[in-house]
């Protein structure tokens, strides 16, 4: 299977302040983040050969994404048994409660600093980590491949999609 992605983030913020002179111009400054970072398909830096999507309904008992073992392309239903992670996104679509990223048994622990690390995604909020260079984060099966998903309190919907590589 040939994985062909582009991972575009552009933030954008202009502020402006009262001119402090009179008769002088408005001053505004523009502050930008544009990354671009397109991936062809393969197993070396600035590649993914795999790629796992999903619309999942998240509760209080965690879902535990097994990134060497259970995840299989929406495309043709074969493994996606991921040994490096390129992209994680995490996108909670609710408008009440948080969705809980990491933490767990055996995690990928390459992502976080310390065991039991994670991050809260509010409401209507994204979580966005890009990896591009080789290695990018490594699993290993069995023992630290694990995305742990939780949702703060009752049901939370959200979206989820890793890049990868197969070796």
């Amino acid at each position: 299977m040939s994985v062909q992605s582009s991972i575009t983030i552009n933030v954008a913020a202009t502020e402006s302040a009262a001119p402090t002179v009179p008769g002088s111009a408005t001053s505004t400054l523009t502050h930008l983040i544009d990354y671009v970072r397109p991936l062809s398909s393969g197993t070396t830096a600035n590649t993914a050969d795999l790629v796992y999507s999903g619309v999942v309904s998240f509760t209080t008992s965690p879902t535990d994404l097994d990134l060497r073992g259970s995840l299989t392309s929406r495309l043709d239903a074969s493994a996606v048994s991921t040994v490096e992670i390129v992209a994680i996104v995490v996108r909670n679509t609710a408008t009440s409660n948080n969705l809980i990223v990491g933490a767990g048994s055996n995690p990928v622990s390459s992502l976080w600093i310390a065991a039991g690390d994670g991050v809260n995604v509010l409401p209507g909020g994204i979580f966005v980590l890009v990896a591009p260079g080789d290695p990018a984060y490594t699993t290993t099966a069995g023992t630290a491949d694990i995305l742990r998903i939780t949702a703060s309190s009752g049901t939370v919907t959200g979206e989820v999609l890793i890049l990868g590589r197969s070796a």
